[in-house]
């Protein structure tokens, strides 16, 4: 009687879980789902949850109208997410720990956590309105589209296998490719803060292509071999007249200094003056790491907290000139 009892109970359990719901709130989503025969399985006009955890396919959502991606979180053997061009505040794809492909460009994100699906090898969230990424947790990806939002930092020292990047539209002051050497092509135009581009990496005679252009506080790329750089097609290697290719690029203490704004003592110990107003004040270590930010209008700044070292600042004066310069901190 007992054992008749426990066998019943754990078909009811089974039976419960294959027809439990996926909560979808969004109707245009939900369409879509109820739709896709590889998905809506026994053809009814729900989703269970036993048909979302064992699809392992794509979902293509491109440009259907859609607001609230929830219900998506059950899909975790999904290997590929198209839900570009809609209008999602949210993303959460933590659940989602099989994803290889992930394209979620121009919609409403203000963040974007990736750091649950290391098998990405695709991404492109561009044409958001992101802040930050930190694709430091996926090692096997492959190509990143980040273009046109407003990133302020950039890191993509852990990415060994990145072959191409799109990064236009940004607002880093830095961009370092010296540990990249797969990297074949890149495309990085139109970054108004942009002073520092190394592409570095003992591999350039694998890039292919590189456009580069409207940076207007970029004067230096760091290359493997300047002759080489110069020697490729402007059609191919197409940069701004106004930066040259070097295979050094770090700023002397004097470099793009103007007789009107200055900065002093330097080296500096505690308190770093400037010759007149700045704002958008940005201090980077010798490696090109933001240690300091400040958005204000400043005349003096305290840099006691700062290590012994090297620095690169960058800042904006009052009449929006840029200007970059190297200082040592004691």
């Amino acid at each position: 009687m007992m054992k008749k009892f426990i066998l019943s109970t754990i078909l009811g359990i089974t039976g419960l879980v294959k027809s439990q719901i996926v909560n979808i709130p969004d109707t245009n989503f939900k369409a879509y789902l109820v739709s896709n025969q590889q998905i809506n399985t026994n053809n009814d006009n729900e989703i269970q949850i036993s048909e979302a955890v064992v699809f392992a396919g794509s979902i293509d959502i491109y440009n259907k109208g859609i607001n609230n991606i929830a219900g998506l979180e059950f899909f975790v053997n999904l290997t590929k997410l198209q839900c570009a061009s809609n209008n999602i505040y949210n993303l959460d794809i933590s659940k989602n720990i099989n994803l290889k492909e992930l394209y979620c460009g121009n919609n409403q994100l203000t963040s974007l956590d990736v750091s649950k699906n290391i098998f990405l090898t695709s991404l492109w969230c561009g044409g958001n309105k992101l802040t930050n990424l930190d694709v430091s947790k996926n090692s096997e990806l492959v190509n990143l589209y980040c273009e046109y939002n407003k990133i302020t930092n950039l890191d993509l020292s852990k990415n060994n296998v990145l072959g191409g990047l799109s990064c236009g539209g940004n607002q880093f002051t830095i961009l370092d490719l010296g540990q990249n050497s797969r990297f074949s092509w890149l495309s990085c135009n139109n970054n108004p803060f942009l002073t520092n581009l190394n592409l570095k990496n003992g591999n350039n005679t694998k890039l292919s292509s590189i456009y580069i252009v409207e940076n207007p506080r970029l004067t230096c790329v760091q290359v493997d071999d300047v002759n080489y750089a110069n020697a490729q097609p402007a059609y191919l290697w197409h940069k701004d007249a106004t930066a040259s290719y070097s295979s050094s690029c770090a700023l002397s203490t004097t470099e793009f200094e103007k007789p009107q704004t200055k900065i002093y003592p330097n080296p500096v110990k505690d308190i770093l003056n400037f010759s007149e107003d700045v704002s958008n004040i940005i201090i980077l270590d010798i490696s090109g790491k933001i240690v300091k930010q400040i958005s204000t209008a400043e005349k003096a700044i305290n840099l006691a907290e700062l290590a012994k070292g090297t620095y690169i600042i960058s800042a904006t004066t009052k009449t929006g000139e840029a200007i970059n310069k190297k200082f040592i901190k004691e």
